[in-house]
């Protein structure tokens, strides 16, 4: 009768938690972007992940890998080429499906409008180049410039200077997922306490 049906259910739940995971599946990759230099701590997430499993991006191996139970694995990225790369676990019971990683390309800024402004900081500045969005920060001298938006196309931001520590010029470092640029500089000019609107 219907007692019977249930004893067959329960004993076929202990029989699949007690035999081993089949196939590792692949749910979830955090985060899904980094920089094409690699070393970026990824969090995999799925089901029937063991020790000694290895996780691959592209074909090359994640490094430190670290399996913290049959759900959730850690590794950090190998370089890449930019664009989105398959990212895969192989365990003894063969592959997962494919999730998406994307090695982003880092920043490069070409240009910077105006290029000086008082020592008092508040000057709006745009930032002309390529590759300048996703988790952008904007400092000169050290100090984060605020206000910051950048366009969708990620060609042109624009921010406010913060207040100089000196007179003269000041390193502008745009920092992104992708990487790093320097190659800008903003001067900080004497006075400038007149009040614009």
């Amino acid at each position: 009768g219907s007692g019977g049906e249930a004893t067959d259910s329960s004993v076929l739940t202990i029989q699949r938690s007690v035999a081993p995971a089949g196939k590792p599946r692949l749910t979830k990759v955090s985060p899904r972007s980094g920089t094409r230099a690699g070393g970026t701590r990824i969090t995999l997430t799925g089901t029937g992940f063991q020790q000694g499993m290895q996780i691959r991006i592209a074909g090359k191996q994640c490094r430190k890998v670290a399996v913290s139970s049959g759900t959730r694995a850690k590794c950090t990225t190998p370089s890449g080429k930019p664009g989105a790369r398959n990212v895969l676990v192989v365990t003894a019971q063969g592959k997962s499906n494919v999730k998406k990683f994307v090695y982003l390309r880092p920043p490069q800024a070409v240009r910077i409008n105006p290029p000086n402004g008082p020592v008092v900081g508040g000057t709006k500045i745009a930032i002309i180049g390529r590759n300048l969005g996703v988790g952008t920060k904007v400092t000169v001298a050290g100090r984060n410039c605020t206000e910051l938006q950048v366009n969708s196309a990620g060609t042109r931001l624009t921010c406010k200077v913060p207040k100089g520590k000196k007179v003269g010029k000041a390193p502008v470092v745009v920092t992104t997922k992708g990487g790093v640029s320097r190659g800008l500089s903003f001067t900080y000019t004497p006075g400038g306490f007149c009040l614009k609107s």
